[in-house]
């Protein structure tokens, strides 16, 4: 199986202000798929978070395979603004076009989907319907889906036949302000053997987290990069990235790193830069910055595609 990333938005929970001319090229909401090809057929598609508009760029892309599995990696409204357009897109495009409708799995942690004031259920259980909710039981442990019920069972006690698809997945816990059951996702593919993370939001990851083995050596990142220098923002920074790459990355094996969630906002606001930094001072900074071997570090883009070697 062949696969890509496909980012659908990158950019910051405010990307264009109301009032104000546009100055950033990222305006979409965070949303990425890995999507994997057979014979040139689509055969996989996980979608990691729906921020807006992510259907309406799936579509204008091209993309025939409607999403097999949601994981949500946080509750803000910056990767969930497409949910319900989502589950219910996704319903009528399988009923109009003849095939079989199965509610889409949404995976994420416990507290993202239960919590009482912000969790995904609360929020959208309207849509229960068009759902199979599968909250993740334990932290720092690989999960399948069932191929007979669809239900999360840890992969050890599954037999590469009776997984729905030829994938792994755990999930670490990272913290990010008011944000519960925040986590980042580990995929492990069985054949060829690829490993592909989402960091999703963080303020910071405790250094357990930042440890664990499986984070080594990634084939593709997906890093929350939402300012270059700007310090206590609830989110990370390129400096505080940097850093992390160097942890993650020995340079063994072919690695790329994909910046998203990019702002700057606070850059400014802080006095790093007279102006919100544009493309160019996003591209000069990351720039001067010497990954190390076999490491491709590239600002990722609304609506692109990036193949995994």
């Amino acid at each position: 199986m062949n696969l890509s990333i496909y980012t659908w938005g990158t950019g910051c929970a405010f990307g264009r202000e109301l009032g104000l001319p546009p100055n950033r090229t990222r305006r979409h909401h965070v949303s990425s798929s890995i999507i994997g090809f057979e014979n040139g057929e689509m055969r996989l598609h996980l979608l990691v978070d729906a921020g807006a508009p992510c259907v309406e760029t799936m579509i204008d892309s091209g993309i025939t395979r409607v999403p097999d599995v949601l994981f949500i990696t946080h509750p803000h409204a910056d990767h969930v603004s497409d949910f319900d357009k989502l589950a219910i897109s996704r319903m009528r495009g399988l009923k109009f076009s003849g095939q079989v409708f199965a509610p889409l799995a949404v995976v994420a942690s416990a507290e993202c989907i239960a919590n009482p004031t912000s969790g995904l259920r609360t929020r959208f259980g309207y849509l229960d319907f068009l759902l199979k909710w599968l909250p993740i039981p334990d932290y720092d442990v690989w999960y399948s889906l069932s191929a007979a019920d669809g239900e999360l069972l840890p992969t050890d006690s599954v037999s590469a036949q009776d997984k729905q698809f030829p994938v792994s997945f755990k999930a670490l816990p990272v913290y990010h302000i008011q944000a519960p059951g925040a986590c980042l996702f580990i995929f492990r593919f069985d054949e060829p053997r690829r490993k592909i993370v989402f960091s999703g939001d963080f303020d910071s990851i405790e250094e357990s987290v930042i440890e664990n083995h499986d984070l080594r050596d990634p084939d593709a990142m997906v890093l929350e990069t939402n300012t270059l220098k700007a310090v206590r923002t609830n989110h990370s920074n390129w400096e505080v990235n940097k850093e992390l790459i160097a942890r993650w990355v020995t340079g063994k094996t072919k690695s790329l790193i994909l910046l998203n969630h990019l702002s700057g906002s606070e850059d400014y606001e802080q006095g790093y830069y007279d102006h919100i930094p544009t493309d160019s001072d996003w591209a000069e900074e990351i720039g001067r910055f010497t990954p190390p071997a076999n490491t491709d570090v590239v600002i990722a883009e609304d609506g692109k595609w990036y193949p995994i070697g």
